[in-house]
C-alpha cells in the first residue's frame, strides 16, 4: 500500500477559491482514488489489477482563504472528523457544469486526470460592515498547527473584507484610540517622505552627489559628536539608538554617492521600516543649507536636541518613538495614556505605576519604593477602583482594550501593549505599542510564551500582568415622585 498524501483539489486559472464555509458537496466513488489515492478510504491501490473504487466521500468546507503564494487554500472536513487542508496543484483540464440545484461538482476520469472544484458563477461580494470571527474549539481543530493556519486564515480574511475591529464595548474605545495614534504616525512618516523626496527631486545630478559626499561626512561627525556629549532633552537609553542611525544614515550617504542612479531610491522604504528614518536622515543632511532650514519646519517626525556646550542642535528624523516623551514623539507610556479613557489621563503611568495599581487592585495595598512620589501614591489609589487584575498566570484570557505590561523587580524599566485581540489556544496577542527597539509605533503579533506551539506544556513569560478597565455602573434612573 503507498503512503497517504493530502486530499488536493486544482482550481482553473480564471477562477478564485471562494467556496462557503459550511458548504457540502460529495465527491464521487469514482473520484476518490484520484483524489486521495491509496487510503484509509479507498481500502487499496488506485490503478492496477486490484484497483479499488472508493465510497462515495461527503466533505464539507470548514474555511477557505488566499494563502500567502496567492493560491487558494481550503480545510475540508471528511468522514470521521478528519480535516485536510487543500492546496491547489495542477491546472484544471476538466469542466462539468452544475447540477439543477446548483451545487458545486466535482469529476475526474478514469482517475488519469486531475479533478477540479467547478465554483458558482456568480462573484463573490465581500462581507460589509465588520467581519464576526468564528470561535475555535477544540473539537473544529485536531491540531495546534491547524489553529496557526486557522488564525492566519481568519486574519486575511479579515483583511480582503476590509476588516476593522468592531467597536462594541466601553473598552473598544481604547483599542479605537491606539489603532489611530499608530495610523497617524504612520502617516506622519510618509508626509516626510514626500516633503523630503521633492525637495531632493528638484536638484540637478551634481548637487545630488556633492550633497550625498557632504551628508556622509557631516553625519559621521554628527554620530562622534552625540555619541560623547550629553544631550538636552534626551535620555541615555534612546541617544545610543540615534547614534547607530547617524553612523547608518552616514554610510548609505556614501554608498549612494558613489552610484548617484541609486539617489532615487532613497525615502522609499515602507513606513514600517526603521530603514526609512535613515532615508529621511540622508535626504535632509544632503539638501543645501538654504533648501534644509526651510524644509525642516515642514517635517512631522523632526527632533532638534541640543549637545550640552554646543549652541547648535543636532536635527533628528525618527518613526515615532522618543524616551521620556518629546513635541513629536512619545514613548510606551506616553502611548498607554492618549489611547486610555479621560478619567485615567491624569497621571502618564509608568510600568512602576502600572505594578502600584495591579497590586492595589489584588491586595488593597501598595509597599512603594523610597523616592515613590506620595503625592502620585495618591492618585493611583483613587484610580485603582476603576480597574481590575486579570490572572494571565491562571489561564484568565485578555480581552481587547487590556494593557499587557510587562515588569520585572530586578529591572528599571518595563514596557506596556494595548491588546486589539488574543488567541489563548495560542497564548498569542495582538497588540500595539511604542516600541524602542522598532523605534516606532505599530501593531503586531505577540507570544505570552516561548515555548513552540506543540510543546506538551507551555508557560508563560515571566513579568506579564495584564490591568483591566472596569465596566462602568449603568446611570440609575431618577424615580419621579408620585
Amino acid at each position: 500500500m503507498s503512503p497517504k498524501r493530502p486530499l488536493q483539489l486544482a482550481i482553473s486559472a480564471g477562477l478564485m477559491l471562494a467556496a462557503a464555509q459550511g458548504e457540502k458537496f460529495v465527491i464521487k466513488g469514482s473520484d476518490v482514488c484520484s483524489l486521495l489515492g491509496a487510503s484509509d478510504l479507498t481500502q487499496g491501490p488506485c490503478s492496477g489489477p486490484t484497483a479499488v473504487q472508493g465510497p462515495d466521500l461527503e466533505v464539507q468546507v470548514v474555511s477557505s482563504s488566499i494563502a500567502a503564494s496567492k493560491q487558494a487554500a481550503t480545510l475540508l472536513r471528511i468522514p470521521g472528523g478528519k480535516e485536510i487542508a487543500v492546496n491547489p496543484e495542477k491546472l484544471a483540464e476538466l469542466r462539468k457544469p452544475r447540477d439543477d440545484a446548483g451545487k458545486v461538482g466535482v469529476v475526474s476520469n478514469a482517475c488519469q486526470k486531475p479533478p477540479i472544484l467547478l465554483l458558482p458563477e456568480a462573484p463573490v461580494q465581500a462581507p460589509q460592515g465588520p467581519v464576526q470571527s468564528n470561535p475555535i474549539s477544540s473539537g473544529q481543530i485536531g491540531s495546534i498547527g491547524d489553529i496557526v493556519d486557522h488564525e492566519r486564515a481568519e486574519e486575511r480574511r479579515r483583511s480582503l473584507a476590509s476588516y476593522r475591529f468592531e467597536e462594541q464595548g466601553f473598552r473598544t474605545g481604547v483599542v479605537t484610540r491606539a489603532r489611530d495614534l499608530v495610523q497617524r504616525y504612520q502617516n506622519n512618516i510618509q508626509s516626510d517622505q514626500r516633503v523630503l523626496s521633492q525637495s531632493f527631486s528638484a536638484l540637478t545630478a551634481e548637487q545630488k552627489k556633492e550633497g550625498l559626499l557632504r551628508a556622509s561626512k557631516s553625519l559621521a561627525a554628527r554620530a562622534k559628536t552625540l555619541e560623547s556629549s550629553r544631550v538636552d532633552g534626551m535620555l541615555a537609553g534612546d541617544k545610543m539608538r540615534f547614534v547607530k542611525q547617524l553612523q547608518n544614515a552616514s554610510d548609505l550617504a556614501g554608498l549612494r554617492a558613489q552610484a548617484p542612479a541609486t539617489s532615487a531610491r532613497l525615502g522609499s522604504s515602507s513606513p514600517d521600516s526603521a530603514d526609512s528614518a535613515i532615508e529621511r536622515q540622508v535626504l535632509l543632511e544632503a539638501l543645501p543649507k538654504n533648501v534644509q532650514s526651510k524644509v525642516i519646519h515642514e517635517l512631522k517626525l523632526v527632533e532638534r536636541p541640543r549637545t550640552l556646550g554646543s549652541s547648535l542642535p543636532v536635527p533628528l528624523v525618527h518613526n515615532g518613538y522618543w524616551l521620556g516623551g518629546a513635541k513629536s514623539g512619545t514613548d510606551c507610556s506616553g502611548f498607554l495614556t492618549q489611547s486610555l479613557p479621560e478619567e485615567l489621563r491624569e497621571l502618564r503611568l509608568t510600568t512602576l505605576d502600572l505594578k502600584a495599581l495591579q497590586e492595589l487592585v489584588n491586595t488593597g495595598e501598595f509597599n512603594p519604593p523610597p523616592k515613590y512620589d506620595p503625592e502620585r501614591l495618591g492618585k493611583l489609589k483613587k484610580m485603582a477602583p476603576k480597574l481590575e487584575a486579570v490572572d494571565i498566570d491562571q489561564g484568565q484570557a485578555l480581552s481587547p482594550g487590556d494593557m499587557l505590561v510587562y515588569r520585572l523587580l530586578e529591572e528599571p524599566i518595563g514596557h506596556v501593549f494595548v491588546v486589539e485581540h488574543y488567541v489563548p489556544q495560542l497564548m498569542r496577542a495582538t497588540v500595539y505599542e511604542a516600541s524602542q527597539s522598532y523605534g516606532g509605533l505599530r501593531s503586531r503579533d505577540f507570544d505570552l510564551s516561548v515555548d513552540p506551539y506543540d510543546a506538551p506544556k507551555r508557560f508563560l513569560r515571566p513579568g506579564r500582568f495584564g490591568p483591566r478597565i472596569k465596566k462602568p455602573p449603568a446611570p440609575q434612573q431618577k424615580v419621579a415622585k408620585k
